[in-house]
């Protein structure tokens, strides 16, 4: 995190918690199957 810190020139009193990245997959994968919803819910 202190390398970034660094890079990015953040003042001291700042305190880089967490990062997300935004942006367009490079790729279009194909979608996964997806199981049925009476194969994961459980009912009693």
């Amino acid at each position: 995190m202190k390398k970034l810190e660094g890079y990015l020139k953040l003042p001291e009193y700042y305190r880089f918690v967490s990062m997300l990245l935004v942006g367009y997959p490079d790729q279009d994968p194909p979608q996964r199957p997806r199981k049925k919803l009476y194969d994961i819910v459980i009912k009693n």
